[in-house]
């Protein structure tokens, strides 16, 4: 070779390839699928003198499942990724 490199050449069928990008990768296409389950919802905002109500709301919003998936997710890749912060 030119650079004075020597090339190893590797075969993979396409199944294994797909597994071994799916492992790697394939955890980004979760977050999204996440982000999508969980919605958007309502969008419009309006001031509110009463908080309590809005605490409890966004309490119950905190304990439903594509929530808890979500946060569970991006630590296990924090933890995966080793994230020092």
């Amino acid at each position: 070779m030119a650079t004075g490199h020597e090339i190893d050449v590797y075969s993979a069928d396409k199944a294994l390839i797909k597994e071994y990008l799916d492992k790697f990768f394939g955890k980004e296409v979760t977050v999204n699928k996440i982000i999508e389950n969980i919605g958007v919802g309502d969008t419009s905002f309006e001031f509110k003198e009463e908080y309590d109500e809005d605490v409890d709301h966004l309490k119950g919003l905190a304990s439903e499942a594509p929530i808890i998936k979500l946060v569970n997710l991006l630590i296990t890749r924090a933890i995966e990724g080793r994230a020092s912060d």
